[in-house]
């Protein structure tokens, strides 16, 4: 069963890679073969197929009703990758090469390969007529650059994409056990400048005796977090509901080894609120981050000036309950409290959150959850351990909150698959256990 699934694999996955669907670049030729040999591959296993335009990129919806009194799987994927050049990587990343026992190419794992293991099963499962579920498939072009018109597709296509479970495969193993991922944090960034004069000022002619924006601006950032790592926005915990005991517990079956760690990271230590180990502090606890900041003069030598403007960005990661535009305000009313009263200030214009996505909490004791669990060990022989994971997939949110529909994020890559790296990779073994989970879980 796996060598004819392999098999079938093989035979389609060639030519869906050599498309170069990079959505971060002016690739509308190459985004356009893409969609139009998704399309062709679709309708010659019987699906209706839709190409529909108008939110960004090209989206694609198939559908193949099996039998009505079936329930309804939606398979989300993306066809849009990462970008990758010949001279990084040594060789064209939009050609599949086999070599040690993995297969190399861009978009291999995320999510061309992935997204192409449950098409794969489908179509071996149609055509021995063992299919236990209608089939539906979403796949979008703009996943890689935030997925931003994807909610306004999904409320106008309700109807047609109605169904009785979400199935993502977008992500990779931890320490090589089958994972199922059950919560993704939410996200909003925003900037904050920060102006103590009209001009950058000589700092021997005017230094010690006129604000400094940079020192201004660290004296700020200080203030953010207190000695313990908590953020000291005022109201920034007040919805925020302590994890459950049965989550934690999940955390704390994951395996974490401070000298991997370190190793992974180039770090020589983990902030850890009480209670918590690594997997519930980045899954499970809301953070404020500052990911940028720009003052004064970095070129070779020195200019010797006091910057009048320093720029700093900020990445909040949300927990359930928290809202981004509420969390926004505390930020700005915490700003103005912690700025001298004769500096000037603004935030991103219009002031509003960016890249916004909320957070969601799934169910380890779903239905769905439960199926996939008990499948997952039985192929891997190794016990499912569960994601807290502290990114996040923007279609995810608008899924829970527009479908209203269960979901379930099986991750099927290898752990050290090299996702948006050089040589991204998909382990041969991966592979198999990839299509064998698929092929049973469609098929019971």
């Amino acid at each position: 069963m796996i060598s004819d699934l392999l098999k079938v694999y093989n035979s389609l996955i060639s030519e869906y890679i050599s498309f170069r669907s990079i959505s971060t670049l002016d690739s509308t030729l190459e985004i356009n073969k893409t969609i139009n040999w998704l399309e062709k591959l679709f309708l010659s296993q019987g699906f209706e197929t839709e190409i529909i335009e108008g939110y960004d990129n090209p989206v694609i919806i198939s559908e193949r009703i099996i039998n009505n009194k079936f329930p309804t799987i939606l398979i989300y994927g993306h066809y849009d990758v990462q970008p990758a050049s010949e001279e990084e990587w040594g060789n064209d990343p939009f050609v599949v090469r086999k070599e040690k026992g993995r297969l190399f190419a861009r978009g291999i794992v995320d999510n061309k390969g992935q997204m192409l293991v449950h098409l794969v099963s489908v179509i071996k499962l149609l055509e021995e007529s063992r299919l236990k579920y209608n089939i539906k498939f979403l796949i979008e072009g703009n996943e890689e650059t935030g997925s931003p018109n994807i909610g306004k597709l999904l409320e106008k296509h309700k109807s047609k994409l109605k169904s009785d479970l979400i199935l993502i495969s977008d992500s990779a193993l931890l320490k090589n056990h089958p994972t199922i991922e059950m919560s993704l944090r939410g996200v909003f960034n925003t900037t904050l400048t920060i102006k103590t004069s009209s001009k950058d000022l000589h700092s021997g002619l005017f230094g010690g005796a006129v604000p400094n924006s940079a020192q201004i601006a660290s004296e700020f950032i200080s203030k953010i977090r207190d000695e313990k790592g908590f953020i000291r926005i005022n109201g920034f915990y007040e919805k925020v509901i302590n994890p459950e005991e049965k989550y934690l517990k999940l955390t704390r079956d994951i395996p974490f080894e401070m000298d991997e760690f370190s190793e992974l990271t180039g770090t020589k230590k983990v902030l850890l609120e009480e209670g918590h180990n690594f997997y519930s502090q980045a899954g499970l606890r809301p953070t404020c981050e500052v990911t940028g900041i720009e003052s004064g003069y970095t070129g070779i030598g020195y200019r010797n000036s006091i910057p009048s403007q320093t720029i700093v960005k900020f990445n909040f990661r949300l927990v359930p309950n928290q809202e981004p535009a509420e969390i926004l305000e505390k930020f700005k009313k915490f700003t103005r409290q912690g700025l001298p009263a004769y500096v000037d200030f603004e935030f991103s214009k219009p002031e509003k959150t960016e890249g916004t996505v909320k957070p969601i909490m799934l169910d380890p004791n779903n239905v769905h959850t439960k199926k996939a669990t008990k499948l997952l060990e039985k192929i891997y022989h190794k016990k499912v351990l569960y994601d807290f994971n502290g990114a996040t997939l923007p279609i995810v949110v608008d899924f829970t909150n527009i479908l209203k529909t269960d979901m379930l994020m099986v991750a099927l890559a290898n752990e050290d698959c090299n996702m948006h790296a050089v040589d991204e990779n998909f382990d041969l073994q991966s592979l198999e256990k990839a299509l064998e989970f698929s092929y049973n879980f469609l098929s019971s």
